[in-house]
């Protein structure tokens, strides 16, 4: 994943320019214990990534983003699935992120992945209001009732 921490550093850039992530600050986050970054590919080319973390017993998506080009074609969907269950196998208890009031799309996305409206962000980030939303993941042998 290194080699694509310049590609990755792009588009984080583009989608998340707050968050400063340079090449060199990618490379060095991939070497923390708990941090993941998986991209999804097409051909030679990155279509997106999601960025997570573990900490305790919580799952945390830092990012998701598909290049604009693609989307509307399943594939933050895809992500995000495959960040609940790469999070639920290594111990996660739930999962947490943090999205902008306005971001109706990343809203529909989650909410459609079992995620709800927690709280408010205590920070604005990039001069938006931030909400954080969460999903908890239900123990082996506990049913709910509908």
């Amino acid at each position: 994943m290194e080699k694509d921490a310049k590609r990755l550093a792009k588009m984080i850039d583009t989608e998340f320019p707050y968050t400063r992530l340079s090449e060199e600050k990618i490379s060095e986050r991939l070497k923390k214990d708990g941090t993941f970054i998986f991209k999804k590919s097409l051909g030679k080319s990155i279509a997106g990534f999601v960025d997570l973390e573990i900490r305790k017993n919580t799952g945390f998506i830092n990012g998701v983003s598909v290049k604009k080009n693609l989307r509307k074609k399943g594939i933050g969907k895809e992500l995000v699935e495959f960040a609940v269950e790469f999070l639920k196998s290594n111990g996660a208890k739930k999962a947490s992120l943090l999205v902008k009031r306005d971001n109706e799309a990343a809203k529909r996305l989650y909410s459609s992945q079992g995620f709800f409206f927690l709280r408010f962000h205590d920070k604005k980030i990039d001069d938006s209001i931030v909400e954080v939303w969460e999903r908890e993941f239900p123990r082996k042998n506990e049913a709910y009732l509908n």
